[in-house]
Parts: structure tokens; sequence; C-alpha cells
């Protein structure tokens, strides 16, 4: 019996194709859904800071104000020739406003047991007075921290028209203004002498521009320089009892001022106490000078 062997391969094939189609009816084994991964956390956003408070800048404490130094504290006025010369030099006592050193001497300002002695036709707290020897017009004791006016002895060679002070004032106001009222000695030179008269003095400082301005007017009219209006003087005194009125302009640094008027008459002094309650200074020009002192109004 012969094999045909291209028989039996298409048998062989077709069975094994069909035993692969009878093992198809196996279902696939279900894969899971994939888990569904989180989503990542948002993250919160940075607080944000808050800012600096802006410190506020400090407030600039005004500088000390430097000691007194002034060039002029009075003049000295020889006694037999009248020679004038400046005072450019300390002549009282840092401690003691009552002192000054002038010609080798030292001298009360106000003689000891002044205060008790009568003074006909003045007052007193304002304005003292004596005669010879102890020739005064000088500031009375409503006056603490200056002294200004004229004096002399015997024993000195010359007169003395004086302004200065004591505790020089360390804090200045920087607003405002302030009136003062006070009194002083003025002095002409007429032909060959000169005349001195009780002055009255009032001025206006302005703190916060730094300025000062016054007017020294005539004070002397009656009997020992009793102090009474300008207004009675009006013309009827004679002409060596008279004098015009002084204007004085200035400047203020730190504790002191200084400053030339219109008519070229300068004036320099300073504030003394507290507050810059008291002033003193001195002015010259034209031939004419003085001295002064005065307190807050």
């Amino acid at each position: 019996m012969k094999f045909n062997f291209s028989k039996l391969s298409l048998i062989i094939l077709t069975s094994v194709t069909l035993a692969g189609c009878g093992s198809s009816n196996t279902q696939p084994v279900e894969q899971p859904e994939p888990v569904e991964q989180p989503k990542p956390v948002e993250q919160p956003k940075p607080v944000e800071q808050p800012k600096p408070v802006e410190q506020p800048k400090p407030v600039e404490q005004p500088k000390p104000v430097e000691q007194i130094a002034l060039k002029r504290v009075g003049f000295e006025v020889n006694k037999e020739d009248k020679t004038v010369t400046v005072i450019e030099r300390q002549i009282h006592d840092d401690n003691n406003v009552n002192l000054v050193n002038v010609e080798g001497q030292e001298i009360e300002i106000i003689p000891s047991g002044y205060y008790e002695r009568p003074v006909i036709g003045t007052n007193e707290k304002e304005v003292l007075q004596a005669d010879y020897p102890e020739l005064r017009s000088i500031s009375g004791k409503n006056y603490k921290n200056i002294r200004w006016g004229k004096f002399t002895e015997p024993t000195l060679g010359s007169d003395y028209y004086v302004a200065f002070g004591v505790n020089p004032t360390t804090e200045m106001p920087q607003s405002g203004t302030a009136n003062y009222i006070g009194n002083g000695m003025h002095v002409e030179k007429r032909a060959e002498h000169l005349d001195s008269n009780l002055s009255f003095v009032k001025l206006t400082a302005n703190f916060a521009d730094k300025t000062l301005n016054g007017t020294i007017s005539l004070a002397k009219t009656g009997f020992k320089d009793e102090l009474v209006s300008n207004e009675i003087a009006g013309g009827a005194l004679p002409p060596h009892l008279h004098f015009d009125d002084v204007s004085l302009s200035a400047k203020i640094q730190g504790n002191q001022f200084s400053g030339t008027n219109s008519q070229g008459v300068q004036v320099e002094g300073g504030f003394y106490g507290k507050d810059a309650d008291e002033v003193a200074g001195t002015y010259q020009g034209n031939d004419k000078f003085g001295v002064f002192g005065a307190r807050k109004n």
C-alpha cells in the first residue's frame, strides 16, 4: 500500500488548525484598570511677609550753644582827656555777676548794702543810682544774670560803661518771638565833652527768623533819672539832655546777636538765663555809644 505524504501532511495540518480553533474558546484574563494616581497636593503660596515698619527718623536735637565770648563788653572813658577805649576783654567774674576787674582792682558793681540805701526818684528794682564817691547808674535787682550801666570809683582813672552776664543761655528757643524791656546808658559826643543819659530799651527777638530788632530811646527826664514816658520829653528838654532814638538791628547766632543798622550803628550782645530770659549788649557808631540790658516782658 503506498502512502501519499502530501495528503498525510495536509491532514495533520488541518488537525492542528482545528485543535487550535477549539482552544480559542478560553476567555482572556481581564486586566485591572490602572489605579488613578492622586493629583499632587498643591503647595500653599508662601505668605507674604509684612513690610518692616519704617522707623521715624530721630528728632534732631539742637546743638549745644557755645559759651558766649563777646568781642566787646563795654567802654572805658578816661577821666582826664575823655578818650574812649573799647573794652574787648572779659572783666567780670564767671561765678559772680556783681564783680568786675579793672585797673588791677576788684570792684563790686553794686556795692554791699546798696539796696538798703534810699534812692529817691528811681525804681530800684530796675535802676540803681548813687552819687559821689560811688558814681553809679546801673541795673537793679530784677536782673538775675546780667549787669549793665556806668560805674566808677575815686581810685579809678576812668569811668566804665559795661554790659555783661553769667549763665549764657544753653538751649535757645527755636520758634516764636519774645519782647524785652529794659534800660541802659547812652553816651553822645557833643563838642568837647561827652553827655550820658539813662535810656529806655525795647527789643523784639524772632527766634524762627534769627533776628533781633529794637530801639534805644530817652528815659532821663526828671530828678535822679526818674523813669517816665518819653512823650514828656517831646522837645521840652534842652538839647544837652536829649538824644534821638537809636534803632538796633541784629542777627541771632547761637546765644549771641550782632548787626549794623542803616545809620552804621553796630550792636552786639547775648542771651542769658533759662529760655533766653535776659539780654545784655553794647552799641557804637556815629559819635555815640551805649550799653543796655533787658528782661522778657
